[in-house]
């Protein structure tokens, strides 16, 4: 068997070290090297990965793995909507599924997919179905619903007559939502950026 020279490591070792994760101590002096900033950024963020895994999964439709829901600000009937693994949804996000009492009403649905980054202050709501695919990237403040208001009759209040929506939002894989974009009702995000020039 031919020997290493001194300092080096057999390449098998050096596969092995890349694979494993990092010991609980290295993370734990890792964190300590820290400026205080990050180090209490870093503690929000494991706290809300504990409570996204321990707490909000035994709410919510589906929570995949590694998934983290950061300080929501608002949350309404979560068992109908779907994470994946992999997403983050940033601070104070506004999840939401109505139920309208219709006959033959769906079930609403909201689905993010695998590797979603969502933005802080999003907005999501659904009556029908909103469905966002894998590694979409939405900025902040993102307006994504498949219903709106009902204005129909302008002797009542539009705070009393309702939602209307005439079909679901679908938002493809790899889509980018830019800054204060708002997605409405019977929309088709398409994957990936569409030239226009």
């Amino acid at each position: 068997m031919k020997a290493e020279p001194a300092g080096s490591f057999p390449a098998a070792n050096l596969v092995r070290a890349a694979a494993s994760p990092m010991s609980s101590m290295s993370k734990f002096r890792q964190l300590l090297s820290l400026p205080w900033l990050e180090k209490t950024q870093r503690i929000s963020e494991f706290y809300w990965s504990l409570k996204t895994r321990l707490y909000y999964r035994l709410f919510w439709g589906h929570i995949g793995k590694r998934s983290k829901l950061i300080q929501p600000m608002r949350l309404r009937n979560v068992h109908n909507i779907y994470i994946g693994d992999n997403v983050l949804i940033n601070r104070y996000a506004f999840l939401l599924t109505l139920n309208e009492a219709k006959e033959n009403a769906l079930t609403p649905r909201i689905t993010i997919g695998d590797g979603c980054v969502i933005g802080h202050m999003n907005h999501i709501t659904c009556t029908q179905e909103v469905k966002i695919g894998e590694n979409v990237l939405t900025a902040d403040r993102v307006y994504i619903s498949d219903h709106s208001h009902n204005f129909s009759d302008t002797s009542i209040p539009i705070m009393h007559q309702g939602v209307v929506s005439k079909r679901g939002v679908s938002i493809g894989s790899g889509s980018w939502i830019g800054e204060n974009v708002v997605i409405l009702s019977c929309s088709i995000v398409s994957s990936g950026p569409t030239p226009l020039c």
